[in-house]
């Protein structure tokens, strides 16, 4: 058994699931640095986030519950 490779993988599944974490962060306003608040706009079920790209993200249902958890 070649156990370089999969030590070689489990290396690289780590990095990409916290590179891919991250990146979903990200587009839900959060950071390391802070946690952006809902645009005015936003309702109970869909809320808005200013992120700084040019459309904002709208997030509903279960990623509400999950962004304010953080």
């Amino acid at each position: 058994m070649n156990k370089t490779a999969i030590k070689n993988f489990a290396i690289w599944a780590r990095r990409k699931l916290i590179s891919d974490i991250t990146y979903k962060a990200g587009m839900l306003g959060i950071t390391e640095a802070s946690i952006a608040q809902p645009m005015q706009q936003s309702t109970k079920d869909l809320q808005f986030f200013d992120i700084g790209t040019k459309d904002y993200v709208e997030i509903s249902g279960a990623e509400i519950q999950q962004h304010f958890r953080c």
